[in-house]
């Protein structure tokens, strides 16, 4: 059939002529592959980066940071505690940051915790503040 021959529902319906209809599964194969490979290289530097910002909280790890604050702070560092509540989203990483400068934890009143600490726990409990902290990676309300 001559092409000049088609009416214009033939021209508007998916039947395509065979070279063609190949060469668009074609083009949309190589556009998927083109986003695969977009979705690969952002997820890749969200990882990346994702990690620099938490490597800035300080050498510590948070995690273990939070788990230290449990079991050794949570307990007096509460509403109806021997000591102040503490709220790390309430702080800034800069008064963290000075709160554990030249060890001036070792002046508050609960010394003897800070020394039973090793140099690691009290890095990995910086790091779990200034994550928590209001301008920090996960700003949190509360201990």
């Amino acid at each position: 059939m001559p092409r000049w021959s088609k009416t214009a529902t033939d021209i508007l319906s998916c039947d395509r002529e065979p070279e063609s209809r190949q060469r668009l599964e074609h083009s949309t194969r190589k556009e998927r592959r083109i986003v695969g490979k977009k979705i690969i290289i952002v997820s890749i530097l969200v990882l990346f980066f994702g990690t620099i910002g938490v490597g800035l909280a300080g050498e510590g790890n948070p995690q273990k940071g939070k788990m230290l604050f449990a079991k050794n702070c949570r307990s007096c560092h509460t509403q109806d505690g021997k000591a102040k509540p503490l709220y790390t989203g309430r702080r800034k990483q800069a008064d963290w940051q000075a709160a554990f400068a030249k060890q001036k934890y070792m002046a508050y009143p609960c010394k003897e915790t800070w020394q039973k600490l090793s140099d690691q726990d009290i890095q990995d409990l910086l790091s779990y503040f200034m994550e928590g902290a209001a301008d920090g990676v996960m700003p949190r309300g509360c201990g």
